[in-house]
């Protein structure tokens, strides 16, 4: 069963695959897709048959737009919401790589795919 139906995560062979599934909002990152995002570059690295990652944006418009901001107000709402938030979007840095808030953490998110496995390809479409 799928974490969210927003991050589509499967594995063929050698390859495993990681599609944001947000096309209504040119695949803008929510929460709950960074969370998912998270578990499924974890299971590839876990795996070791897994060599390269391929990421891609469902829709064919766009890749990733960005952090999905229509959830800010419910999500980020205070100092520590905000905390919380970043702590979930950049899970898995290591302290000494841990962006400041002001920073995008789309960023971080992308250090950890470039990170989890040998190899990974990114296959942008709206460009």
């Amino acid at each position: 069963m799928p974490l969210t139906d927003k991050m589509l995560a499967r594995k063929d062979g050698s390859v495993g695959y990681l599609t944001f599934n947000n096309p209504e909002r040119h695949n803008a990152v929510s929460l709950d897709m960074w969370e998912a995002g998270e578990h499924y570059l974890k299971d590839f690295k876990d795996d070791p048959s897994v060599r390269v990652v391929v990421v891609t944006g469902a829709g064919g418009k766009a890749f990733v737009s960005g952090a999905d901001i229509s959830e800010f107000k419910e999500k980020r709402n205070s100092a520590e919401a905000a905390e919380e938030y970043a702590r979930i979007s950049e899970a898995g840095l290591e302290p000494s790589a841990r962006r400041s808030l002001a920073e995008d953490a789309d960023s971080a998110a992308f250090d950890r795919l470039r990170a989890s496995v040998s190899g990974n390809v990114t296959m942008t479409t709206g460009v």
